[in-house]
C-alpha cells in the first residue's frame, strides 16, 4: 500500500476540544478486554484518545451503531465542530458529515441504526483518503454479491491494504453488524503512525500510512 500522509484537513484542524484531558491518559485499561484477540488494537487507539469505553468496560464484542462510528472517525482524524451537541453523538456525526465521510440515507443520519459491515469500510476508506480499487480482489470472496455495487471498491480497498481478511468461514458478511473490536482492528491494520503531539518526528521510511493531527510533525 503506498504511504500516504494525511496532512490536508488534518493538520490544518487542530480542534483538541474535542478529547477530554483524561481521553489522553498513556495508559488505558478496561476490565474486559485482557486476553481478547483485539486487545493490542483496543489499547493502543485507547491511548491516543480515539477510542473511549464506559464505567471501565470497553464492550469489545458489542454491536457498532452509526453514531459510534462517526465519533470514533471525528476523533481519529480531529474533526472540526459545526454545531454543539445535545445528543452524545451529535458532534461526532456533524463533524463526519461536513467532511463527506457521513452521507446518511435520505437526508437522514440514523445514527442509533447499527453499522453494516460495509458501511463502515465506506466511512473507514472516505476518512483516511484511502482510494477505491479495482473489485477483481474481491473474486475469492463467496458473498460477493451480496456486497452493495457502491460498496465493493472500497471493500476491495481494504481487503488490497490487508485491512479486511474475511472471517473464519472466508466471508466478507458486507451487511452483518460490525463490532467495536473489529472497526478498531481494521483502522490499527491501516495506520502506521498516528501523529497527535505537536513537534514529533514521525520515521515513515516504512511506507505505512501516517495520520498527523498536530501541528509542526517532521515526516522523513
Amino acid at each position: 500500500m503506498k504511504r500516504k500522509i494525511l496532512a490536508a484537513l488534518l493538520t490544518l484542524v487542530m480542534v483538541f476540544s474535542l478529547l477530554p484531558v483524561s481521553a489522553w491518559a498513556e495508559e488505558t485499561t478496561y476490565s474486559d478486554v485482557a486476553g481478547h484477540w483485539a486487545q493490542t488494537a483496543i489499547l493502543r487507539w485507547s491511548d491516543y484518545g480515539v477510542l473511549q469505553g464506559n464505567e471501565g468496560k470497553f464492550s469489545p464484542d458489542g454491536t457498532l451503531t452509526r453514531g459510534q462510528m462517526a465519533v470514533i472517525l471525528s476523533r481519529l482524524l480531529n474533526l472540526p465542530a459545526d454545531v454543539a451537541p445535545d445528543a452524545w453523538y451529535a458532534d461526532g456525526i456533524n463533524r463526519c458529515a461536513a467532511a463527506g465521510i457521513l452521507q446518511g440515507s435520505e437526508g437522514k443520519a440514523m445514527p442509533e441504526d447499527p453499522i453494516t459491515r460495509e458501511q463502515a469500510m465506506v466511512m473507514l476508506c472516505r476518512a483516511l483518503g484511502i482510494a477505491a480499487e479495482d473489485v477483481g480482489v474481491l473474486a475469492a470472496f463467496s458473498d460477493l454479491s451480496l456486497v452493495s455495487d457502491y460498496a465493493r471498491p472500497y471493500v476491495a480497498a481494504l481487503v488490497k491494504a490487508g485491512a479486511v481478511k474475511g472471517d473464519a468461514n472466508g466471508l466478507l458478511n458486507p451487511l452483518g453488524k460490525i463490532t467495536r473490536a473489529e472497526i478498531v482492528t481494521m483502522i490499527d491494520r491501516l495506520v502506521g503512525h498516528y501523529a497527535k503531539d505537536a513537534g514529533a518526528f514521525i520515521d515513515a521510511s516504512d511506507g505505512a500510512l501516517v495520520i498527523v493531527v498536530a501541528e509542526d510533525v517532521k515526516i522523513v
